[in-house]
């Protein structure tokens, strides 16, 4: 195996907490930081129970994503949810550290949905091996590395090299393991064999999923392994319930001073207020005043200007943009949803990502036949801020040529950023490639656990206006049913579905 330096300090940024610029749109509080990405939801100490030096010690947002709940008691611990994993704080210990989610998981009996819906392999179970004993006794909330193995006749190195050596089937999975810091504490040892899955190889870990794209394709860059959002597999299949830990509005801190945001079109209508809004940066605090220098500074030239993302469209043409998210490569109920729009005469766009379109030929040949309009989410879903500009170009680039390969159709001139994440770097290499970026006036989000098919409806059919962009995800079976419900209450207000190109004229 040959790893080069470059690959391995890559790696190595990724994963550590200095590389992470604090984001503008995120407010420092005494013991912890607020997000606003993922919901807006606080990281922090409080009550003894430090959860924001448990999240910075694993890397903090690039480690495991941002919060996506507030702490609730789940499996009789404090816990929080992150886009890659849980943490939990054992009151014995008075530790917070990351939960052992997949073994959880597997122990409710999630593995066939884990397996079919998100390509997460099954638990090797070997005879002998401590995987074979029942729930509780083989795992419990909050278990700690170390104790893997005790009693059962192993000793924890020999188990150890034992997981490792399953890796040795995929090896830039194995390299990134052992060679990027954190990552056995983040993700455990592994519980699977490396198994294929349409365009990626995964492997499951006690807490995670690492995912590696099998890319073929010539003049592609290497592919590095991808930390599955592990956190946001358990909540969309609903193990965490819905006992009240999942805040509807989310309380947020003290806001800022006022904020200018670049959009389309004419200001969102009070009416659709209900639904999430592209974020807002706070705006500068006034410079100190200071001595004008001795010679005058020589002019810096100026960044080229940027259109910005598109966050709503033209509400001249009284329609109301459809849009479907397609980041997994699971067909769930996007059948149903065609099946609807079909009845209905309804065209819309559909952000397909490339693993997704490999996945599923057979509905991207139906969507296109169908004369719905085709955008780009990406190749396999990274957060783009997060990996470097070669790897952000050959994700769009990349998709639009699967695009191309199968339905001989493109996927310009929209593009959508996986988890709505974006930086001017990422602006520029979308508008470069001819793409404008996306977004959305409202959120259906239909994939919290509370909402309900009647939730979705009320939210999308209820509170859109003439030109907003509403963002849905075509497999999600509440939206399947929420579907017809929505259409019928746009009609009823004058107002017509229709795509991202109706919207915008």
């Amino acid at each position: 195996m040959r790893w080069s330096a470059v690959f391995l300090v890559a790696l190595w940024l990724v994963w550590h907490p200095a590389s992470a610029a604090a984001d503008p749109e995120d407010w420092v509080l005494a013991d912890g930081r607020f997000f606003t990405q993922g919901g807006g939801y606080v990281v922090s100490d409080a009550s003894g129970q430090p959860f924001w030096s448990a999240f910075q010690a694993l890397g903090g947002s690039p480690g495991l994503g941002y919060p996506i709940s507030r702490r609730f008691a789940w499996q009789g611990r404090s816990v929080q949810v992150f886009q890659r994993g849980v943490l939990a704080y054992d009151p014995l210990a008075r530790a917070v550290e990351p939960l052992d989610l997949l073994d959880a998981l597997s122990a409710l009996g999630y593995d066939d949905a884990l397996a079919a819906q998100h390509q997460v392999p099954r638990v090797a179970r070997l005879a002998g091996d401590e995987l074979d004993r029942p729930w509780p006794e083989r795992c419990v909330p909050c278990r700690r590395l170390v104790h893997l193995g005790s009693g059962d006749g192993l000793p924890r190195s020999a188990l150890v090299a034992e997981r490792l050596s399953w890796l040795a089937t995929a090896p830039a999975l194995h390299a990134f393991y052992t060679a990027t810091p954190g990552a056995a504490r983040l993700l455990g040892l592994p519980t699977s064999f490396p198994q294929a899955f349409g365009a990626h190889v995964n492997v499951r870990f006690q807490r995670g999923v690492l995912r590696l794209a099998r890319v073929d394709a010539a003049g592609a860059p290497p592919s590095s392994p991808v930390l599955a959002p592990a956190g946001e597999l358990a909540r969309a299949l609903g193990a965490f319930g819905a006992g009240g830990q999942w805040a509807t509005e989310p309380a947020r801190p003290p806001q800022p001073a006022p904020a200018v945001v670049r959009q389309v079109g004419p200001p969102p209508s009070p009416a659709a207020a209900g639904g999430a809004r592209p974020r807002a940066s706070p705006a500068p605090a006034p410079a100190a005043s200071v001595a004008p220098p001795a010679a005058p500074a020589r002019p810096r030239a100026e960044a080229p200007p940027l259109a910005g993302p598109v966050v709503r469209g033209n509400p001249v043409t009284g329609v109301v943009a459809l849009t479907f998210d397609l980041g997994i490569p699971s067909a769930g109920a996007l059948e149903s949803v065609l099946d609807t729009l079909e009845r209905a005469g309804v065209r819309s766009t559909f952000f397909i990502t490339g693993y997704w379109a490999e996945a599923q030929p057979d509905l991207l040949r139906r969507i296109v036949a169908a004369g719905h309009e085709l955008a780009n989410h990406s190749y396999s879903h990274p957060n783009l801020t997060q990996v470097d500009p070669a790897r952000a170009r050959w994700e769009i680039e990349h998709t639009e040529r699967i695009a191309q390969a199968l339905v001989g159709q493109t996927t310009q001139p929209y593009f959508r950023p996986p988890f709505g994440a974006y930086n001017r770097q990422v602006l520029e290499l979308v508008e470069g490639l001819g793409y404008r970026i996306v977004m959305w006036t409202l959120d259906s989000a239909d994939w919290r656990p509370e909402s309900t098919a009647a939730t979705i409806a009320q939210r999308v059919g209820g509170r859109t206006d003439p030109g907003d962009i509403a963002v849905m995800h075509g497999y999600v079976p509440k939206t399947a049913q929420a579907l017809p419900a929505i259409l019928e209450r746009l009609a009823a207000r004058g107002l017509r579905a229709g795509t991202l190109g109706d919207v915008m004229r």
